[in-house]
């Protein structure tokens, strides 16, 4: 086994004993810290022979006292939470490449980081772990004010007019609270934050509160990466900045709450929609991003392979029957019913959503948004909705059987059912509706199609790169059509348009179930998901699995996404 953290190289490289890990281990477990600064402070290591011995191993520079003194006027290059979390300085900067001082050259977290954050490429210097630790703390006396310092330089270029609020902020009676959240540098900061994450492309803003500090992350393309630590001297002021903006009680902080805020940035109209939940050190802030200028509402753009398209959207135009939809939560669900709408939203068509929330504005659609504080659930939204003749129902989420039967009564009652599942796969939905009570013989006169998806990373088409090696087979197991393919090996590199992940923008993968002669005739009631499956896959589906292959084959992701993704034969 390859060693992956210094702890197992010092380990396999009799430097320490299985004893002294187990030791630091747990010491790090009761006070945090790395391992380094606890192996040093138990006198496990030789800090001199440590830095000689690696800087041979793996060929890099050790740097003397002097070096490192010298890191004055790059520090700026590197948000300070970086610098204090990891315990790295830099030391040089070339036209691309940021050189960095470390102790530990196995945390490739921390590089990832540096190099996601800063746009450089990272080159490593080492260094002894105590001299870092003194020039980190003659330049940050105060650790976790200084948090906030990689903020300082957007901060100064942002002006309060740049984010408008559009609707009206209501007045709230808590005076001091009221007047922190209209203080400049509050404004400011929360400006900011919409600001990076709408340049980033994220879709998520998280605020979390910890211990010493409160941490800022931004879910970019699926994947959450920390942006900045901030003081919790300004917890209390940004928090209730966000809950003002989405007309939240300021002062309930014990009880979770939800709320909607609309800003014009640049711009662009952006919906978020916020999320506080109570924790131990304060109230945890989600916010889902909603521009409309990136949602793609046309099928043809979404990444259907062309049979699948054109078989979903054969059954878009038929007078009755149900469509779900399955997947995560994130897995662009409700965009791909958006789309299908998009489609068939014509003059002489009647069409209702009703969902929890409702995330975008269709024209010409009437959409109701659930609320269960006065009794608008799924069921009773639904009931209603058959009321006013529809021709066309989409129903947000199938979560318990009573929204269930209704819904598939409807689709046999002359009304195109839209809806969504939380299932792993296309076959897993019948399991889970027969699960719910539905009758298997109203399964198989009302479903038209399940339909899976996930979302990839996809490459960046900037700075994708292809490997001319010779081309082999991905072999990952299972019985699909697509488990041989030959995958073409491209690389995610990285640049400035993808701040240096390699990818940007994420595109779907599609797993078509049709609910054909085949699958009807089989005794849903009595046979597995996987099952189905089969025959749905005799019959020529191509699953999520296959779909991925197909996807990293054309460039457009990699390998190495879809095993993220898609880790079992789904």
């Amino acid at each position: 086994m390859v060693p992956t953290t210094l702890g197992q190289y010092l380990l396999r490289n009799n430097f320490i004993t299985e004893e002294q890990l187990a030791k630091v281990l747990d010491q790090q477990v009761q006070k945090g810290g790395n391992v380094l600064e606890h192996l040093l402070t138990f006198g496990f290591l030789d800090e001199e022979k440590l830095i000689s011995h690696l800087a041979e191993k793996f060929g890099l520079q050790e740097l003397g006292d002097t070096d490192l003194s010298n890191c004055n006027e790059l520090l700026n290059k590197i948000p300070a939470n970086l610098v204090l979390k990891y315990d790295i300085l830099p030391i040089k900067l070339s036209k691309s490449a940021l050189t960095i001082a470390t102790a530990d050259p196995f945390n490739l977290t921390a590089f990832n980081e540096v190099k996601f954050l800063t746009g450089f490429n990272v080159n490593l210097t080492l260094a002894k772990y105590s001299e870092i630790k003194k020039v980190i703390k003659k330049h940050y006396e105060n650790p976790i004010s200084s948090n906030a310092l990689n903020y300082d330089d957007l901060l100064t270029q942002v002006k309060e007019d740049e984010v408008r609020v559009i609707a009206d902020e209501e007045a709230i009676s808590i005076q001091n609270l009221e007047k922190m959240t209209t203080e400049a540098p509050i404004v400011l900061l929360f400006n900011t934050l919409l600001i990076d994450a709408i340049k980033k492309e994220a879709s998520d803003i998280h605020i979390e509160p910890q211990r010493k500090a409160m941490r800022i992350r931004f879910r970019i393309d699926g994947i959450l990466h920390e942006v900045v630590r901030l003081p919790l001297n300004m917890k209390d002021g940004l928090i209730s900045r966000v809950k003002i903006l989405a007309k939240l009680d300021i002062a309930e902080r014990r009880v979770p709450q939800d709320g909607r805020i609309r800003v014009n940035i640049m711009d662009r109209e952006v919906d978020m929609r916020v999320s506080t939940l109570p924790t131990p050190f304060g109230e945890s802030v989600v916010i889902r991003l909603l521009d409309r200028l990136n949602m793609l509402l046309d099928l043809d753009l979404i990444g259907f392979n062309p049979s699948t398209l054109d078989s979903f959207k054969s059954l878009l135009y038929l007078p009755h029957g149900m469509i779900l939809v399955t997947g995560p939560t994130g897995s662009g669900k409700t965009t791909t019913l958006y789309a299908a709408l998009n489609k068939i939203n014509t003059l002489d068509k009647s069409i209702f959503t009703i969902e929890d929330p409702v995330e975008y504005e269709l024209p010409g659609i009437i959409q109701v948004h659930v609320n269960t504080q006065t009794g608008l659930t799924f069921a009773r939204g639904l009931r209603a909705m058959l009321r006013q003749d529809p021709d066309i129902i989409m129903i947000g989420e199938i979560r318990d059987e009573e929204t269930a039967e209704i819904a598939i009564q409807a689709a046999l009652t002359g009304h195109l059912v839209f809806s969504t599942l939380h299932t792993n796969d296309a076959a897993g939905a019948i399991s889970r509706l027969l699960e719910m009570g539905i009758q298997a013989h109203l399964l198989k006169s009302s479903l038209l199609c399940i339909m899976a998806q996930r979302l990839l990373r996809r490459l960046c088409l900037a700075c994708v790169e292809s490997r001319q090696t010779e081309r082999g087979l991905a072999v990952v197991g299972g019985k699909t059509r697509g488990d041989n393919l030959p995958v073409a090996p491209f690389t995610p590199v990285g640049c400035e348009k993808c701040s240096n992940t390699g990818y940007r923008g994420r595109i779907g993968i599609y797993e078509l179930l049709m609910m054909n002669d085949k699958i009807r005739s089989l005794k849903l009631e009595q046979i597995d998901s996987n099952t189905v499956k089969d025959v749905a896959i005799s019959s020529g589906m191509v699953t999520l699995r296959q779909d991925g292959l197909e996807k990293a084959q054309a460039g457009l992701t990699t390998m190495d996404e879809v095993l993220r993704v898609i880790p079992e034969d789904n």
